[in-house]
């Protein structure tokens, strides 16, 4: 399939690069502007744009992905589905039902539990047990789509939120492929989530901890 990348963080970088290694056809990536980091406040690009440039594939910096222009460049690629990874930008309906397949979503939960932001963080803030990842559907409103895969893991008690967001971006790229898989083949299975069981992992602040 040909494929549009929407995303900002290192989470992602192990599901670009199994899609750098499999049959489907990275078209084209959005990431957000560089910004200012470190002690000399010097712009950084994002990991995904470092990682474009590493490999060649065309992309574009952005703070709205749903500006006009922007529609009308990831257009030009004819992709067939829009992947959204630790993106920080709402996708609005007229880019979401832009491809022939939609936009789908990893998310470091075991949705509909941890909404949000910062899901890795609140697992271990909350002494959770375990938590996943799941693909779903991108909605309108926030990781509420439709699932399409999950896959558990059990935390260590001492385990940080670096280790976990790690081993999780690493369970989460042969799941993408195999979803990626069922979407091409027409044998996609899409579950509601069960929205009364929600709850939310918003950005943290100072007083989280």
């Amino acid at each position: 399939m040909k494929i549009v990348y929407l995303g900002n963080g290192e989470f992602g970088v192990e599901c670009l690069n199994a899609l750098a290694g499999s049959s489907h056809s990275l078209e084209f990536i959005v990431t957000q502007p560089a910004h200012p980091a470190g002690r000399g406040r010097k712009p950084r690009p994002t990991p995904v744009a470092c990682w474009a440039n590493t490999f060649s594939i065309p992309f574009i910096e952005t703070d709205n992905v749903n500006a006009p222009a922007i529609i009308d460049k990831i257009a030009e690629f004819g992709a067939e589905l829009i992947i959204v990874i630790a993106f920080g930008q709402k996708v609005g309906n007229e880019l979401i039902n832009l491809p022939q397949k939609g936009a789908i979503n990893v998310h470091a939960s075991l949705l509909p539990k941890y909404r949000g932001a910062a899901p890795i963080n609140w697992a271990i803030i909350n002494s959770e047990s375990q938590t996943g990842i799941s693909i779903i559907t991108l909605a309108e409103k926030m990781d509420a789509g439709k699932i399409l895969a999950q896959a558990k893991t059990n935390l260590a008690a001492d385990e940080t939120a670096g280790q976990l967001h790690d081993r999780l971006a690493r369970l989460a790229a042969p799941m993408l492929l195999k979803t990626l898989k069922q979407i091409a083949g027409g044998t996609a299975v899409y579950t509601e989530q069960d929205h009364s069981k929600a709850t939310l992992a918003p950005k943290l602040k100072k007083s989280d901890g």
